[in-house]
């Protein structure tokens, strides 16, 4: 038997593609500010000036108190502190979330793009399910005077997904929009 579903969008006659662009679209909006923070924090650390000037007694009161903690860690046999290796860690780690966001904004886009080609409407969406050989007929039948929206002489593009019962078609039904 075939049955008219009715006239929608592609969005409407692929509901799960629709939910998968929602669910993708809720997933960047969750991310992008996060990433973004951790961006900006990032940025503000290597940008951070440097501590401020102290006397020359207190310089050389703290330079003695660092060769003293150096020479214990030294003594110790663990390596001294590196601000260049802690640089070269944000600026790696700026890097990596740099191209995170890179990823998220390609992500982005696809989304829209496909976004954009769910809301075509003028779809006419027909359900089938019989056997194989009424199916032709079934649609000649339905199709004899034209689309709901025309004539029988207009000129129409159609794609028909056709399986057999079982798994892909409970996997169809639950993808496409197939009722009324």
């Amino acid at each position: 038997m075939i049955t008219y579903v009715g006239s929608m969008s592609i969005g409407g006659a692929v509901p799960g593609a629709t939910a998968a662009v929602d669910a993708g679209n809720t997933a960047v909006t969750v991310a992008l500010p996060n990433l973004q923070a951790r961006i900006d924090g990032l940025n503000a650390a290597l940008a951070a000036p440097p501590p401020p000037v102290i006397d020359f007694a207190s310089q050389l009161a703290l330079a003695n108190q660092i060769v003293t903690s150096v020479t214990a860690v030294i003594a110790s046999g663990l390596a001294p502190p590196d601000i260049t290796a802690q640089l070269a860690n944000l600026t790696t780690l700026l890097t990596t979330l740099s191209v995170s966001m890179g990823t998220v904004d390609a992500q982005v886009t696809i989304l829209a793009q496909l976004g954009a080609l769910m809301l075509h409407a003028g779809l006419h969406v027909y359900a089938y399910e019989g056997s194989a050989d009424g199916f032709g007929p079934a649609v000649t039948g339905e199709l004899t005077s034209g689309l709901p929206s025309g004539g029988p002489g207009d000129q129409v593009f159609a794609l028909g997904l056709v399986c057999n019962a079982g798994a892909t078609a409970t996997a169809m039904q639950a993808f496409f929009k197939v009722t009324p």
